[in-house]
């Protein structure tokens, strides 16, 4: 099994929780940047419901992930 986990400097305190009983946020729960229709979020839960998303350069920076529409 694989572990997904940010990179060193990552900040949890920076990341902004939706509620369960919430709409999704239209923005990255890390930076606030806008999505693009196209843009296909990382998307995490805690065992409570509670949603974070994140940006195509969040995901890239943080976590490491790229895109195929990466060079």
């Amino acid at each position: 099994m694989t572990t997904l986990a940010p990179k060193p400097g990552f900040d949890w305190k920076k990341v902004i929780w939706g509620r369960p009983d919430s709409v999704v946020s239209p923005l990255c729960s890390y930076c606030s940047a806008a999505f693009r229709d196209d843009d296909v979020p990382l998307m995490m839960w805690t065992t409570d419901g509670h949603a974070a998303k994140f940006c195509v350069a969040c995901q890239r920076e943080w976590w490491g992930l790229m895109n195929f529409d990466d060079d």
